[in-house]
């Protein structure tokens, strides 16, 4: 797509391989310019699977993960590292933050699970992703982090769309690539997904206090103390990590000069129906 943009077949790409970014950053036309949207990246944990079923290991896998390098260096168009499921910009709302890069604090928490000191350390782990350049270049910085870093081993398992969506949903994995795009934007979008036995949730995980500040957030009629509710409820999973949140999207959309009607936004969405050529 993005060699039948620069020929002049396509006016418009909506996504483009992490290796070309800089370059089309550097183009004299300006027509490529990422800009932050409400998407996250992560990785699920499959809680009950060895060792993710230790909330010791996850969080020691979340500290042991360098995300401002792998924005820096791999993904390369601007993306935000993320402590946190609700990415920045929501009015009114403050997520709580899961711990940031320390090898230190990283091997500490992991001497702490029920693993440290089994026969054989820790169990192996396996990160499952959908076909995909920038997917696979993730996996392996972040293979070489938990293994560098904490002496884990780690597998990788490349799967095409479907295979990856049925292993997602029926939880054949132990890590697990996924990204969530806003149904509206609004906390509750990312929040109400890892409810106990909730369709999005594919975790495993369960905590009984998180599903009640999520249905009291529901029937709160006061706006402030729903956001409140909701801010308890992260911090909860933020705590637990069934999920490690690595970055926040940019739209990585190139597009043509002569293409009106386009607006970056943080919804990432882009009406066609909007848009019209000038000659």
């Amino acid at each position: 797509a993005l060699n039948m943009y620069l020929a002049g077949q396509l006016d418009l790409v909506t996504d483009v391989s992490a290796s070309v970014i800089p370059e089309l950053i550097a183009r004299p036309e300006k027509d490529f310019i990422p800009t932050p949207v409400l998407i996250i990246y992560f990785y699920r944990l499959n809680t009950t699977r060895p060792p993710l079923d230790d909330v010791h290991v996850r969080r020691a896998l979340n500290l042991a993960m360098d995300k401002q390098l792998i924005c820096e260096k791999v993904t390369q168009a601007g993306q935000i590292p993320a402590r946190s499921v609700v990415p920045p910009g929501l009015p009114g709302y403050k997520s709580p933050l899961c711990g940031e890069f320390d090898v230190e604090a990283a091997r500490a928490e992991l001497a702490k699970s029920k693993y440290a000191n089994r026969p054989g350390g820790i169990p192996k782990i396996e990160i499952t992703y959908n076909t995909n350049d920038t997917h696979r270049a993730i996996a392996e910085v972040i293979q070489q982090m938990w293994k560098n870093n904490l002496s884990i081993d780690v597998e990788l398992k490349n799967l095409e769309w479907n295979s990856y969506l049925d292993a997602q949903h029926t939880m054949q994995f132990s890590v697990c690539r996924a990204g969530w795009v806003p149904d509206y934007p609004d906390a509750n979008t990312f929040i109400d997904m890892w409810v106990t036995g909730g369709e999005n949730n594919e975790t495993g995980w369960s905590n009984a206090r998180y599903d009640a500040l999520v249905k009291q957030a529901a029937e709160e009629p006061d706006s402030e103390l729903r956001l409140r509710h909701m801010e308890e409820a992260e911090a909860i999973l933020m705590d637990e990590l069934p999920i490690v949140p690595i970055y926040y999207y940019t739209g990585k959309n190139i597009v043509s000069p002569r293409v009106k009607g386009f607006f970056h936004n943080a919804l990432d969405q882009y009406p066609i129906q909007l848009m019209y050529f000038e000659e």
